[in-house]
Protein backbone atom coordinates (compact mmCIF):
# COMPACT_ATOMS: atom_id res chain seq x y z
CA UNK A 1 0.00 0.00 0.00
CA UNK A 2 0.76 3.58 0.19
CA UNK A 3 2.47 3.36 3.22
CA UNK A 4 4.91 6.86 3.93
CA UNK A 5 5.70 6.65 7.79
CA UNK A 6 4.84 5.99 11.25
CA UNK A 7 5.21 7.92 14.66
CA UNK A 8 4.98 6.59 18.48
CA UNK A 9 2.26 8.62 20.15
CA UNK A 10 2.59 6.94 23.08
CA UNK A 11 3.82 3.49 24.37
CA UNK A 12 0.36 1.78 23.24
CA UNK A 13 -0.23 4.20 20.04
CA UNK A 14 1.34 4.83 16.97
CA UNK A 15 0.19 6.70 14.24
CA UNK A 16 0.46 5.75 10.20
CA UNK A 17 1.01 8.08 7.73
CA UNK A 18 -0.45 7.14 3.90
CA UNK A 19 0.56 8.63 1.01
CA UNK A 20 -3.15 8.92 -0.17
CA UNK A 21 -6.22 7.13 0.99
CA UNK A 22 -5.99 3.36 1.22
CA UNK A 23 -8.92 1.54 1.79
CA UNK A 24 -7.97 -2.41 2.60
CA UNK A 25 -5.24 -0.70 5.01
CA UNK A 26 -7.12 -1.70 8.11
CA UNK A 27 -7.88 -5.51 7.10
CA UNK A 28 -4.17 -5.91 6.53
CA UNK A 29 -3.50 -5.09 9.98
CA UNK A 30 -5.71 -7.54 10.99
CA UNK A 31 -3.81 -10.20 9.00
CA UNK A 32 -0.69 -12.37 10.69
CA UNK A 33 1.76 -10.83 8.08
CA UNK A 34 0.80 -7.20 9.60
CA UNK A 35 1.55 -8.94 13.29
CA UNK A 36 3.32 -7.14 15.84
CA UNK A 37 7.28 -8.62 16.01
CA UNK A 38 10.49 -7.91 18.54
CA UNK A 39 12.76 -5.57 17.67
CA UNK A 40 15.65 -6.82 19.74
CA UNK A 41 14.85 -10.04 17.79
CA UNK A 42 15.13 -8.32 14.71
CA UNK A 43 18.10 -6.76 15.57
CA UNK A 44 20.03 -10.17 17.21
CA UNK A 45 19.00 -12.63 14.73
CA UNK A 46 19.13 -10.15 11.14
CA UNK A 47 17.85 -12.48 8.33
CA UNK A 48 17.84 -15.39 10.39
CA UNK A 49 14.97 -13.76 12.31
CA UNK A 50 12.05 -15.93 10.22
CA UNK A 51 13.78 -18.89 11.83
CA UNK A 52 13.39 -16.93 15.23
CA UNK A 53 10.13 -15.06 15.53
CA UNK A 54 9.34 -13.35 18.78
CA UNK A 55 5.34 -12.25 18.83
CA UNK A 56 2.64 -11.71 20.77
CA UNK A 57 0.08 -14.25 20.20
CA UNK A 58 -1.17 -16.96 22.89
CA UNK A 59 1.94 -19.41 22.10
CA UNK A 60 5.44 -18.96 21.92
CA UNK A 61 8.51 -20.02 19.52
CA UNK A 62 10.48 -22.76 21.15
CA UNK A 63 12.37 -24.28 17.93
CA UNK A 64 11.97 -24.56 14.36
CA UNK A 65 13.41 -28.27 12.38
CA UNK A 66 13.59 -27.73 9.07
CA UNK A 67 11.55 -30.17 6.81
CA UNK A 68 10.36 -31.69 10.27
CA UNK A 69 8.49 -30.15 12.94
CA UNK A 70 7.81 -26.60 14.96
CA UNK A 71 7.38 -26.29 18.61
CA UNK A 72 5.31 -23.62 20.16
CA UNK A 73 4.89 -23.44 23.86
CA UNK A 74 1.82 -21.55 25.83
CA UNK A 75 2.64 -18.01 27.05
CA UNK A 76 1.43 -17.60 30.23
CA UNK A 77 1.33 -14.03 30.25
CA UNK A 78 -0.98 -13.64 27.27
CA UNK A 79 -4.20 -12.35 29.08
CA UNK A 80 -6.32 -10.69 25.74
CA UNK A 81 -8.47 -12.56 23.70
CA UNK A 82 -7.00 -13.19 19.77
CA UNK A 83 -10.18 -11.59 17.78
CA UNK A 84 -14.15 -11.37 18.46
CA UNK A 85 -15.41 -15.24 17.96
CA UNK A 86 -13.56 -17.08 20.48
CA UNK A 87 -14.58 -18.90 23.66
CA UNK A 88 -12.48 -16.78 26.35
CA UNK A 89 -9.63 -14.60 26.99
CA UNK A 90 -6.23 -15.29 28.76
CA UNK A 91 -3.78 -17.94 27.98
CA UNK A 92 -4.89 -20.98 25.66
CA UNK A 93 -6.11 -24.04 27.24
CA UNK A 94 -2.89 -26.53 25.00
CA UNK A 95 0.31 -26.02 27.14
CA UNK A 96 2.81 -26.87 23.48
CA UNK A 97 1.72 -27.59 19.76
CA UNK A 98 3.89 -29.32 17.98
CA UNK A 99 3.40 -28.91 14.06
CA UNK A 100 5.02 -31.84 11.55
CA UNK A 101 5.67 -31.66 8.31
CA UNK A 102 4.45 -34.62 6.68
CA UNK A 103 4.19 -34.58 3.17
CA UNK A 104 2.96 -38.25 2.35
CA UNK A 105 -0.93 -38.65 1.87
CA UNK A 106 -1.43 -41.69 2.91
CA UNK A 107 1.28 -41.73 5.72
CA UNK A 108 -0.08 -37.78 7.65
CA UNK A 109 -3.40 -39.68 7.80
CA UNK A 110 -1.99 -42.69 9.40
CA UNK A 111 -0.44 -40.77 12.05
CA UNK A 112 -4.04 -39.24 13.03
CA UNK A 113 -5.65 -42.71 12.57
CA UNK A 114 -3.18 -44.37 15.07
CA UNK A 115 -3.06 -41.32 17.32
CA UNK A 116 0.40 -40.02 16.69
CA UNK A 117 -1.47 -36.44 15.72
CA UNK A 118 -4.42 -35.08 16.84
CA UNK A 119 -5.21 -32.86 13.75
CA UNK A 120 -4.14 -32.96 10.04
CA UNK A 121 -4.05 -30.70 7.36
CA UNK A 122 -5.00 -31.32 4.65
CA UNK A 123 -7.30 -34.94 4.34
CA UNK A 124 -6.67 -35.74 1.11
CA UNK A 125 -9.88 -35.40 -1.34
CA UNK A 126 -10.24 -39.32 -1.91
CA UNK A 127 -9.77 -39.98 1.67
CA UNK A 128 -12.72 -37.83 3.24
CA UNK A 129 -15.16 -40.78 3.31
CA UNK A 130 -12.97 -43.29 5.65
CA UNK A 131 -12.65 -40.34 7.72
CA UNK A 132 -16.15 -39.72 8.45
CA UNK A 133 -16.59 -43.45 8.98
CA UNK A 134 -14.48 -43.87 12.36
CA UNK A 135 -16.04 -42.81 14.98
CA UNK A 136 -12.85 -42.01 16.62
CA UNK A 137 -12.48 -38.65 14.00
CA UNK A 138 -14.21 -35.96 12.47
CA UNK A 139 -13.71 -33.82 9.77
CA UNK A 140 -13.52 -29.89 9.97
CA UNK A 141 -14.26 -27.57 6.38
CA UNK A 142 -13.97 -24.02 5.55
CA UNK A 143 -13.64 -22.68 2.47
CA UNK A 144 -10.39 -20.18 1.18
CA UNK A 145 -11.57 -16.88 0.95
CA UNK A 146 -9.00 -15.33 -1.93
CA UNK A 147 -9.37 -16.32 -5.67
CA UNK A 148 -9.70 -20.23 -5.40
CA UNK A 149 -8.21 -22.30 -7.71
CA UNK A 150 -7.36 -20.39 -10.42
CA UNK A 151 -5.80 -20.35 -13.73
CA UNK A 152 -4.49 -17.04 -14.73
CA UNK A 153 -4.11 -16.46 -19.03
CA UNK A 154 -1.04 -14.52 -20.14
CA UNK A 155 -2.52 -11.30 -22.60
CA UNK A 156 0.92 -11.00 -24.10
CA UNK A 157 1.65 -14.47 -25.20
CA UNK A 158 0.51 -15.70 -28.50
CA UNK A 159 -1.68 -17.55 -28.63
CA UNK A 160 -3.62 -16.38 -25.78
CA UNK A 161 -3.03 -12.88 -26.62
CA UNK A 162 -5.86 -13.38 -28.77
CA UNK A 163 -9.23 -13.12 -26.75
CA UNK A 164 -10.90 -15.07 -28.86
CA UNK A 165 -8.55 -17.79 -27.93
CA UNK A 166 -9.00 -16.77 -24.56
CA UNK A 167 -12.70 -17.10 -24.52
CA UNK A 168 -12.43 -20.34 -25.93
CA UNK A 169 -10.50 -21.53 -23.35
CA UNK A 170 -12.69 -20.77 -20.23
CA UNK A 171 -15.39 -22.32 -22.75
CA UNK A 172 -13.41 -25.50 -22.74
CA UNK A 173 -12.85 -27.05 -19.17
CA UNK A 174 -15.53 -28.50 -17.44
CA UNK A 175 -14.87 -27.54 -13.87
CA UNK A 176 -17.92 -29.30 -12.66
CA UNK A 177 -17.00 -32.58 -13.83
CA UNK A 178 -13.26 -31.71 -12.41
CA UNK A 179 -14.43 -30.92 -8.84
CA UNK A 180 -16.58 -34.54 -8.68
CA UNK A 181 -13.63 -37.14 -10.34
CA UNK A 182 -10.44 -35.42 -9.53
CA UNK A 183 -11.39 -34.42 -5.90
CA UNK A 184 -14.43 -36.44 -5.02
CA UNK A 185 -16.47 -33.56 -4.81
CA UNK A 186 -14.63 -32.07 -2.05
CA UNK A 187 -14.44 -28.43 -3.33
CA UNK A 188 -17.09 -26.06 -4.83
CA UNK A 189 -16.66 -25.62 -8.62
CA UNK A 190 -17.07 -21.95 -9.79
CA UNK A 191 -16.25 -19.20 -12.30
CA UNK A 192 -16.76 -15.90 -10.52
CA UNK A 193 -12.95 -13.87 -10.06
CA UNK A 194 -13.64 -14.17 -6.26
CA UNK A 195 -14.23 -17.04 -3.64
CA UNK A 196 -18.25 -16.47 -2.33
CA UNK A 197 -17.21 -15.85 0.86
CA UNK A 198 -15.30 -12.64 -0.47
CA UNK A 199 -18.16 -9.35 -0.27
CA UNK A 200 -17.41 -8.28 -3.93
CA UNK A 201 -18.43 -11.94 -5.01
CA UNK A 202 -21.12 -11.48 -7.79
CA UNK A 203 -22.84 -14.84 -8.56
CA UNK A 204 -24.03 -13.51 -11.54
CA UNK A 205 -20.44 -14.39 -13.31
CA UNK A 206 -21.11 -18.03 -12.55
CA UNK A 207 -22.51 -17.97 -15.83
CA UNK A 208 -20.89 -16.30 -18.13
CA UNK A 209 -18.60 -18.95 -19.12
CA UNK A 210 -20.29 -22.39 -18.13
CA UNK A 211 -18.99 -25.52 -20.07
CA UNK A 212 -19.93 -25.51 -24.12
CA UNK A 213 -17.05 -27.26 -25.69
CA UNK A 214 -19.48 -26.33 -28.83
CA UNK A 215 -19.14 -22.69 -28.18
CA UNK A 216 -14.97 -23.16 -28.03
CA UNK A 217 -14.85 -24.62 -31.37
CA UNK A 218 -17.19 -21.75 -32.82
CA UNK A 219 -15.00 -19.55 -31.57
CA UNK A 220 -11.76 -20.78 -32.93
CA UNK A 221 -13.21 -21.53 -36.40
CA UNK A 222 -14.26 -17.80 -36.48
CA UNK A 223 -10.64 -16.73 -34.97
CA UNK A 224 -9.08 -18.68 -38.42
CA UNK A 225 -7.99 -22.00 -36.10
CA UNK A 226 -8.94 -24.92 -38.27
CA UNK A 227 -9.05 -28.96 -37.13
CA UNK A 228 -5.26 -29.84 -38.00
CA UNK A 229 -3.44 -33.19 -37.77
CA UNK A 230 -4.08 -35.26 -34.57
CA UNK A 231 -6.91 -33.03 -33.76
CA UNK A 232 -4.49 -30.06 -33.37
CA UNK A 233 -5.60 -26.51 -35.03
CA UNK A 234 -3.66 -24.55 -37.08
CA UNK A 235 -3.43 -21.42 -38.50
CA UNK A 236 -1.20 -19.94 -40.95
CA UNK A 237 1.13 -23.53 -40.65
CA UNK A 238 1.32 -22.76 -36.97
CA UNK A 239 -0.45 -25.54 -34.31
CA UNK A 240 -2.50 -24.03 -31.60
CA UNK A 241 -0.14 -24.94 -28.83
CA UNK A 242 0.12 -23.18 -25.50
CA UNK A 243 2.31 -24.01 -22.38
CA UNK A 244 1.30 -24.31 -18.47
CA UNK A 245 3.40 -23.65 -16.18
CA UNK A 246 3.49 -25.82 -12.76
CA UNK A 247 5.45 -26.66 -9.89
CA UNK A 248 6.24 -30.47 -9.50
CA UNK A 249 5.20 -32.83 -6.51
CA UNK A 250 2.69 -30.15 -5.28
CA UNK A 251 -0.28 -31.57 -6.13
CA UNK A 252 -0.57 -29.86 -9.68
CA UNK A 253 -0.66 -32.16 -12.06
CA UNK A 254 -3.60 -33.86 -12.06
CA UNK A 255 -5.42 -30.39 -12.13
CA UNK A 256 -2.88 -29.70 -15.11
CA UNK A 257 -3.45 -33.50 -17.14
CA UNK A 258 -7.35 -32.65 -16.79
CA UNK A 259 -6.91 -29.12 -18.52
CA UNK A 260 -4.48 -31.09 -20.95
CA UNK A 261 -7.35 -33.17 -21.62
CA UNK A 262 -10.27 -31.02 -21.90
CA UNK A 263 -8.61 -28.42 -24.30
CA UNK A 264 -7.01 -31.29 -26.54
CA UNK A 265 -10.96 -31.94 -27.00
CA UNK A 266 -11.42 -28.57 -28.87
CA UNK A 267 -7.93 -28.54 -30.87
CA UNK A 268 -6.08 -26.90 -27.98
CA UNK A 269 -2.34 -28.91 -27.49
CA UNK A 270 -1.32 -27.99 -24.11
CA UNK A 271 2.27 -28.33 -23.00
CA UNK A 272 2.67 -29.11 -19.37
CA UNK A 273 5.76 -27.60 -18.03
CA UNK A 274 6.72 -28.51 -14.50
CA UNK A 275 9.78 -26.22 -13.22
CA UNK A 276 11.18 -25.85 -9.58
CA UNK A 277 10.11 -22.67 -7.76
CA UNK A 278 12.67 -19.91 -8.59
CA UNK A 279 12.85 -21.21 -12.41
CA UNK A 280 8.81 -21.24 -12.58
CA UNK A 281 8.47 -17.29 -11.10
CA UNK A 282 11.50 -16.26 -13.50
CA UNK A 283 9.10 -17.46 -16.21
CA UNK A 284 5.83 -16.28 -14.66
CA UNK A 285 7.66 -12.82 -14.32
CA UNK A 286 8.96 -12.92 -18.20
CA UNK A 287 5.97 -14.13 -19.38
CA UNK A 288 7.20 -17.27 -20.70
CA UNK A 289 3.73 -19.03 -20.33
CA UNK A 290 0.47 -18.71 -21.54
CA UNK A 291 -1.24 -20.45 -18.86
CA UNK A 292 0.01 -20.57 -14.86
CA UNK A 293 -2.68 -22.52 -11.66
CA UNK A 294 -2.33 -20.84 -9.15
CA UNK A 295 -3.81 -19.62 -5.19
CA UNK A 296 -4.23 -16.15 -3.53
CA UNK A 297 -5.86 -16.37 -0.37
CA UNK A 298 -5.89 -12.74 0.06
CA UNK A 299 -9.29 -12.03 2.56
CA UNK A 300 -9.97 -8.25 0.63
CA UNK A 301 -11.51 -7.30 -2.74
CA UNK A 302 -8.19 -5.52 -3.33
CA UNK A 303 -6.67 -8.86 -4.30
CA UNK A 304 -7.90 -7.91 -7.38
CA UNK A 305 -5.83 -5.21 -7.66
CA UNK A 306 -3.20 -7.52 -6.78
CA UNK A 307 -3.58 -10.21 -9.93
CA UNK A 308 -4.72 -7.47 -12.40
CA UNK A 309 -3.04 -4.24 -12.24
CA UNK A 310 -0.50 -3.46 -14.59
CA UNK A 311 2.45 -1.86 -12.88
CA UNK A 312 4.41 -2.48 -9.62
CA UNK A 313 2.45 -5.60 -8.67
CA UNK A 314 4.23 -9.17 -8.45
CA UNK A 315 1.24 -11.63 -8.99
CA UNK A 316 -0.05 -10.26 -12.37
CA UNK A 317 0.74 -13.07 -14.15
CA UNK A 318 -2.00 -12.29 -16.34
CA UNK A 319 0.39 -9.68 -17.64
CA UNK A 320 -2.61 -7.52 -18.63
CA UNK A 321 -2.00 -3.92 -18.94
CA UNK A 322 -5.43 -1.73 -19.06
CA UNK A 323 -5.91 1.88 -18.31
CA UNK A 324 -9.06 2.24 -17.53
CA UNK A 325 -8.65 -1.05 -15.44
CA UNK A 326 -6.11 0.35 -13.44
CA UNK A 327 -8.09 3.85 -12.37
CA UNK A 328 -10.88 1.32 -11.46
CA UNK A 329 -8.46 -0.55 -9.03
CA UNK A 330 -6.71 2.48 -8.10
CA UNK A 331 -10.34 4.30 -7.39
CA UNK A 332 -11.62 1.02 -5.81
CA UNK A 333 -8.48 1.01 -3.28
CA UNK A 334 -9.00 4.82 -1.83
CA UNK A 335 -12.78 4.47 -1.66
CA UNK A 336 -13.31 4.51 2.07
CA UNK A 337 -17.42 3.73 2.09
CA UNK A 338 -17.75 0.14 1.17
CA UNK A 339 -20.95 0.35 -0.79
CA UNK A 340 -19.08 2.31 -3.06
CA UNK A 341 -16.30 0.18 -3.50
CA UNK A 342 -18.48 -3.07 -3.94
CA UNK A 343 -19.69 -1.66 -6.99
CA UNK A 344 -16.59 -0.65 -8.40
CA UNK A 345 -15.40 -4.38 -7.67
CA UNK A 346 -18.09 -5.44 -9.65
CA UNK A 347 -17.54 -3.80 -12.74
CA UNK A 348 -13.54 -4.70 -12.18
CA UNK A 349 -15.10 -8.39 -12.32
CA UNK A 350 -16.95 -8.05 -15.19
CA UNK A 351 -14.03 -6.86 -16.96
CA UNK A 352 -11.94 -9.68 -15.80
CA UNK A 353 -14.51 -11.50 -17.53
CA UNK A 354 -15.33 -9.77 -20.47
CA UNK A 355 -11.04 -10.28 -21.22
CA UNK A 356 -11.14 -13.67 -20.40
CA UNK A 357 -8.29 -13.11 -18.47
CA UNK A 358 -8.55 -16.10 -15.88
CA UNK A 359 -10.75 -19.42 -15.39
CA UNK A 360 -11.62 -19.90 -11.43
CA UNK A 361 -11.13 -24.06 -11.61
CA UNK A 362 -12.44 -24.06 -8.09
CA UNK A 363 -13.73 -22.82 -4.90
CA UNK A 364 -10.90 -24.39 -2.56
CA UNK A 365 -11.95 -25.73 0.61
CA UNK A 366 -9.59 -26.17 3.44
CA UNK A 367 -10.51 -30.37 4.96
CA UNK A 368 -8.52 -30.95 8.26
CA UNK A 369 -9.21 -34.43 9.97
CA UNK A 370 -9.33 -34.22 13.56
CA UNK A 371 -9.68 -36.96 16.54
CA UNK A 372 -12.61 -36.87 18.86
CA UNK A 373 -10.36 -36.30 21.60
CA UNK A 374 -9.69 -32.25 20.50
CA UNK A 375 -12.24 -29.98 20.23
CA UNK A 376 -12.36 -26.13 19.86
CA UNK A 377 -10.67 -25.92 16.75
CA UNK A 378 -11.92 -22.59 14.77
CA UNK A 379 -10.61 -20.83 11.35
CA UNK A 380 -9.61 -17.39 10.73
CA UNK A 381 -11.32 -15.56 8.26
CA UNK A 382 -9.05 -16.60 5.35
CA UNK A 383 -9.98 -20.33 6.36
CA UNK A 384 -6.78 -21.17 8.21
CA UNK A 385 -7.22 -23.60 11.74
CA UNK A 386 -6.55 -21.19 15.07
CA UNK A 387 -5.91 -23.53 18.16
CA UNK A 388 -6.37 -21.02 20.53
CA UNK A 389 -9.88 -22.03 21.75
CA UNK A 390 -8.69 -26.13 21.15
CA UNK A 391 -8.36 -28.38 23.96
CA UNK A 392 -7.81 -32.18 24.52
CA UNK A 393 -10.59 -34.26 26.24
CA UNK A 394 -9.60 -37.68 28.57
Amino acid sequence: GPYASSEVVDPYTIRVHLKEPYSPFINALSQPWLGIVSPTAVKSWGANYPQHPVGTGPFKFVEMVAQDHITLVRNPDYAWAPSAGVNHSGPAYVERLIVRTIPEDSTRLATLQNGETNLIEPVPEQAVAQVQSLSDLYLLKRMFMGSGRVMLLNTQRAPTNDVRVRRAILYGVDTVTMVKTLFFGQHVAGRSPVSPLMASYDKSLETVYSYDPAKARQILDEAGWRAGPGGVRAKDGQPLRVSLFIIPNIGSEPTAEYVQSQLRQVGIDVEIRALARAAWYEGLNRGDQNLMIAFFDWPEPDMLRTLYYSTNIPFNWSHYNNPQMDQMLLQASQTIDMGKRLVLYRQIQRKVMDDALALTLFYENNILGARRSLQGVKFDPVGYPLLYDAYITQ
